[in-house]
Order: structure tokens, then C-alpha cells, then sequence
């Protein structure tokens, strides 16, 4: 598929967004899709292009051939977990996944820190809502609710209040809002802080540099990195809470990061055996597949290999 036929590559992709692909159309887009950031369509715009990458990642993979998987054991454990699973469908898994969190006291700060694989949920007092990924913080003084400090992911759904707005303070950034709802990413191994806006205004302002701020429209994501100028891009931020319903959403970031992500959030340790390509930037949304389904997903975009090991994963 070149560039030649634009009009062709097009319909052959909404061809196969409607499942009606032959095998060995299949083959032309698989051959296609490696080389799809390279060499696209130029009628194909970038906002389709990347719907396109994303139904190939949930779908087309999985009607190919599937990286290998070597696995030294399956433990009885895992079978019954699997079954666990199915038993905590419907309500209950909701439940387990929107867990209550409730702060614990360290001197006069409150604290609430998610050491689970699941999604934590924290009702401070002024009535925001905030959601905690795996792995995530957020600590405040016991006096007030309304000036934070997040390490990691959460999503913030803001109670409005013209009198005093709300802070959230990260390693890099201050993010001041009214009322609103938006998501921070503050890992601290990737040392940057980035924030989505879905509703609302924010003004985010520069840890190490008061004068340094900017405001934020909704559909805008802002990333600041330590010695860098504010990155501003324009993306649809509807998939960004995603993950508080047990999704993994990762915009625009390493490869690297998003695996390093995915197993942190699992609660497995990761060995890279092979780096080649690894910095490469992708935005990907995996709405309910399982560990291992998304582990795949990364590793195809990849052509690697993989390997679990009880709690260790190895790419290579």
C-alpha cells in the first residue's frame, strides 16, 4: 500500500473498521501498519490515522499471528484469580475497583497512598473527587482540602468554589483550578508532569518558576519537563479517565514508559532484554484487556517477544 493510492488505502481501512476484510487484505494491512508512521496516506489525517493505529492494536493484532509467549510455569494461584475475576463481574467488580480510600495522619498532613493494583477513590471534604491510580499519593495539611500534592496518576473531579480555588501541587507544576475536571500524570521516574484537561479552565504554573505559567483549555494537554517551555497540544481527552474504570491509557509517551507503567501498575518487576525501538512515542487505550492482553498489545507494536515469570516480566 503506497502513497500512490491514497483513495484505495482509505477505503481498505474503513473496509476493515467494518470486519469485512479478506485474509488476504488482512496481510496487505499488517504489512501496511509496519510501516504506517513512515508512510501513510496523505489523505489520511492525523486524527484518523491514529483511530486507525489504535482499532489495530484492539482488534487487527489479534486476528494475526500473536507475539511468542514463553511461560516457565502457570501456578494453580493464577487459574483461581482468573476465576475470582469472573466472580467479581458487574457490581462487585466495581466495588473492588472504586475502593473507598480513607487518609491516614502523618504529623498535620493527611495522607492517602495506593499501594494496590486497583483504582483508589478519595471524598475530601470540600466534596471533590479524586481517583488514584496504582501506585499513586495524594497528601494535604489537615487544615484544608483544597491545596494538594500528588505523586503518580490521579483524576480530579473538582467542587466548585470561587472563593478558594483548588491546587494541586506536583514535583514540576502547579496546577490552580476553580471547579473542574482533569487528569495528572506526575510518575516519578519519568520526570515530567503531564495534565489533561476535560472540563473547565486551569492555570498551571511552574514549580521552579512562579513566572512561569500558562492557562489550559479543555481538549488541551500540557506536558513540563524540567530546563524545558511548555508543551501544549490539542487532543481529545474523552479516553483520559479511562483507567479509573479499569482501563490503561498512556498518551503520547515512550513505549519504554508505557510497559514500565503497565507492570508497576500489575505489580511486576520488568527486564528489557532488547531496547532497540523502545523510545518510541505512542498513545494507546486498552479499555478492560487483562495484563497479559496489554502486555501483548505494547510488545506487538514492538515485534518483541516476552516472558513472565511469576511477578517478573522479560522483553526481548
Amino acid at each position: 500500500m503506497t502513497n500512490n493510492n491514497p483513495s484505495n488505502a482509505k477505503a481498505l481501512l474503513e473496509k476493515f473498521q467494518a470486519g469485512h476484510c479478506t485474509p488476504e487484505e488482512l496481510a496487505i494491512l499488517d504489512q501496511w501498519y509496519a510501516t504506517l508512521e513512515e508512510d501513510h496516506p496523505a489523505q489520511l489525517s492525523a486524527q484518523q490515522t491514529q483511530q486507525y493505529k489504535q482499532q489495530f492494536l484492539h482488534t487487527f493484532r489479534n486476528r494475526l499471528q500473536p507475539p511468542a509467549i514463553i511461560r516457565t510455569s502457570i501456578p494453580v494461584i493464577r487459574w483461581l484469580a482468573a476465576a475470582c475475576v469472573l466472580l467479581l463481574a458487574g457490581a462487585g467488580y466495581r466495588w473492588l475497583l472504586h475502593q473507598q480510600a480513607q487518609p491516614v495522619a502523618a504529623g498535620n498532613m493527611q495522607i492517602v497512598a495506593n499501594t494496590t493494583s486497583h483504582v483508589k477513590k478519595i471524598a475530601l471534604a470540600d466534596s471533590s473527587i479524586v481517583w488514584l491510580n496504582a501506585h499513586a499519593s495524594l497528601s494535604w495539611k489537615q487544615a484544608t482540602t483544597r491545596q494538594v500534592t500528588l505523586e503518580g496518576e490521579g483524576y480530579f473531579e473538582v467542587h466548585t468554589n470561587t472563593q478558594q480555588p483548588f491546587t494541586v501541587n506536583t514535583r514540576d507544576m502547579q496546577i490552580k483550578v476553580l471547579g473542574t475536571a482533569f487528569n495528572v500524570e506526575a510518575y516519578t521516574a519519568e520526570k515530567m508532569t503531564r495534565v489533561a484537561l476535560v472540563n473547565g479552565r486551569v492555570q498551571l504554573r511552574a514549580a521552579a518558576d512562579s513566572n512561569n505559567h500558562t492557562l489550559l483549555q479543555p481538549g488541551q494537554i500540557a506536558v513540563l519537563t524540567a530546563n524545558q517551555p511548555w508543551a501544549i497540544t490539542t487532543a481529545n481527552t474523552d479516553a483520559v479517565a479511562s483507567w479509573t474504570n479499569g482501563g490503561f491509557v498512556v498518551n503520547n509517551i515512550s513505549v519504554k514508559d508505557a510497559v514500565a507503567r503497565l507492570c508497576e501498575r500489575n505489580a511486576c518487576t520488568l527486564e528489557w532484554k532488547s531496547i532497540k525501538d523502545i523510545q518510541k512515542i505512542i498513545s494507546v487505550a486498552f479499555m478492560r484487556e487483562s495484563f497479559e492482553q496489554s502486555l501483548s498489545n505494547l510488545c506487538y507494536l514492538l515485534h518483541k517477544q516476552y516472558k513472565i515469570q511469576g511477578n517478573h516480566v522479560t522483553i526481548y
